[in-house]
């Protein structure tokens, strides 16, 4: 059965979802894209071959249940995906046909998450809401992740982390083995991350630091 659903975001992000749900349809036919909805963008407009149906009022008042949200920033995810839902929105997860979710009922997933071409997570993974996983991250063993968090290309995510919400982790950069995570982090691009690290840091290097 086909469903209908709107991507919320229209920039850069938003044409990439596009094209995931593209290619899910290629393997097999899920989701009709009835169109985007987002600020910047003038009613009517054409992009990747769907037009933009409004702003993110719009968005709230549309027939549509389905949406993806095409939002790279964490606290922006936070505060759209609380208002949607408050008014019966759904938030399917979206998942590329070339990514592993693992073969076995260990792995426990929220809604609202989107996983890219090459994602790959092992065995007793649980993953919470509305996170972004990019081409090529790889989780784990044991690895716990909350909400709203932004995974770069190449992430690597090593065994038995724990991980809260609304970081952001920048392409190229892992994460040693048995480590904790806070919330609101930045780790920057090609960091190797080999201690804990709290809430609210930015971090830079290999070995990763404060900055």
């Amino acid at each position: 059965m086909i469903s209908s659903i709107s991507i919320i975001g229209a920039g850069g992000f938003g044409r990439e979802v596009k094209q995931l749900i593209d290619e899910i349809n290629l393997h097999q036919e899920v989701w009709k894209v009835i169109g985007f909805y987002d600020n910047s963008y003038e009613f009517g407009t054409i992009i990747n071959g769907v037009p933009v149906l409004g702003g993110i009022e719009d968005a709230l008042k549309s027939q549509c249940k389905n949406l993806v949200l095409a939002i790279g920033n964490p606290s922006s995810l936070k505060d759209l995906s609380n208002k949607f839902i408050d008014h019966g929105k759904s938030f399917p997860n979206i998942i590329h046909p070339l990514s592993s979710l693992g073969c076995n009922d260990t792995n426990k997933i929220g809604t609202g998450n989107i996983f890219t071409y090459g994602f790959h997570m092992t065995t007793n993974i649980k993953i919470e809401n509305f996170n972004i996983f990019n081409t090529r991250v790889t989780l784990g063993h044991d690895v716990c992740i909350g909400s709203f968090n932004v995974f770069l290309p190449n992430v690597q995510i090593s065994g038995n982390v724990l991980i809260g919400d609304q970081n952001i982790f920048g392409m190229n950069s892992s994460v040693l083995q048995k480590k904790f995570i806070g919330s609101k982090n930045r780790i920057g691009a090609h960091s190797f991350l080999a201690t804990n690290l709290g809430s609210e840091m930015s971090v830079f290097g290999n070995p990763a630091v404060k900055i």
